[in-house]
């Protein structure tokens, strides 16, 4: 059974099926955001619906688009999300025969849909996402001026002979530096948390900045166990340090995302990463050439390209996130 209904913003005719009834997605036509009715109301006329509907577009194999359930716009056959309604598409065999309930699927993501969806959301986004950039490097640039100054004072109390305030003075200097690090990872984390909202087309606003306090201690933990793991790789004939460094970099975003303790982020990653290498890969020489574009431009450039980068990366995560689950997470026959 269908729903049919109008959207109350631009009157476009929607159709989508019963279990989406209540459900809020957004419509292909204006973009406002609508409440999926229930499917109590009286339907339009079949023929009503021929004319006003677009044709179902026939999935299955060797089929280049297929038909969102939600808002019926034309997605790509491999696409995980809706660009138009934000809807995610489950897997259409997440337990298939010969491999174990709650194995992950192997489903390489489209780098080139995402580096173009990526484009399509910061263009939107740009004023947000480059915004909060220059706040959290000003941020910074205060926090390590005062650092600065502490460590100016202390040379200065060390020439002058004053070795009990000089003693002091570096003492504070070393604290303060310290401190300078995990502001600058809260910041880094907040930033990543408004990339992910922005990514997934969610609300998403500047205070999101500042609220990554909780998960500091455990990026940290993680981040120092990666850089050994990475530091130990390239030691012994670089690749397997590269392997390590794609196979496990988006560690960050699952603690974000899922709120993982202990190193169970790291733990994860790998399983997420599993058969999208290539893609990952091609995702960061991306990121790189368009940095390294914007660092030409007397580093002012950077303002634009590193949120692009930062969005592309979230947006990649989201797509690898949105196949089947992880192993051990729970999993449901479709």
């Amino acid at each position: 059974m269908t729903i049919d209904f109008h959207c109350p913003h631009c009157e476009k005719f929607l159709k989508t099926t019963e279990d989406k009834a209540g459900l809020q997605a957004k419509c292909p036509g204006c973009g406002g955001v609508i409440t999926i009715p229930g499917a109590t109301g009286a339907e339009l006329p079949h023929e009503a619906t021929s004319e006003m509907s677009p044709p179902p577009v026939p999935g299955g194999t060797g089929s280049q688009v297929r038909e969102c359930p939600v808002c019926r716009a034309e997605v790509s056959d491999s696409a995980i999300r809706c660009r138009t309604c934000g809807e995610v598409f489950p897997s259409r065999s997440v337990i298939v025969a010969g491999r174990p309930a709650g194995q992950r699927e192997i489903r390489p993501f489209p780098p080139g849909e995402v580096i173009e969806e990526a484009w399509r959301i910061f263009m939107q986004k740009m004023g947000l996402m480059c915004g909060a950039l220059f706040v959290m490097v000003f941020l910074c640039l205060i926090a390590g001026g005062f650092v600065f100054l502490l460590a100016v004072v202390a040379g200065f109390l060390s020439d002058t002979g004053n070795e009990v305030g000089a003693a002091v003075g570096w003492t504070c200097f070393g604290i303060g530096y310290l401190l300078l690090l995990f502001f600058n990872l809260y910041l880094q984390i907040g930033y990543m948390i408004l990339s992910l909202k922005v990514a997934r087309e969610e609300h998403a606003e500047l205070s999101d900045l500042f609220t990554g306090g909780r998960y500091v201690v455990r990026v940290l933990l993680n981040s120092l166990v990666f850089s050994l793991i990475v530091m130990v790789g390239l030691v012994l004939l670089v690749v397997p340090g590269v392997l390590a460094f794609f196979m496990l970099w988006p560690f960050s975003y699952l603690i974000i995302d899922k709120n993982y303790r202990g190193l169970e982020g790291l733990k994860r990653a790998k399983s997420l990463t599993e058969g999208n290498l290539g893609s990952i890969f091609l995702i960061f020489c991306v990121g790189c050439l368009g940095n390294l574009a914007g660092s030409l431009v007397c580093y002012v450039g950077m303002f634009l390209t590193i949120p692009y980068v930062c969005l592309l990366l979230a947006l990649s995560y989201d797509r690898m996130s949105c196949q089947t689950p992880l192993a051990g997470e729970a999993t449901a026959s479709i």
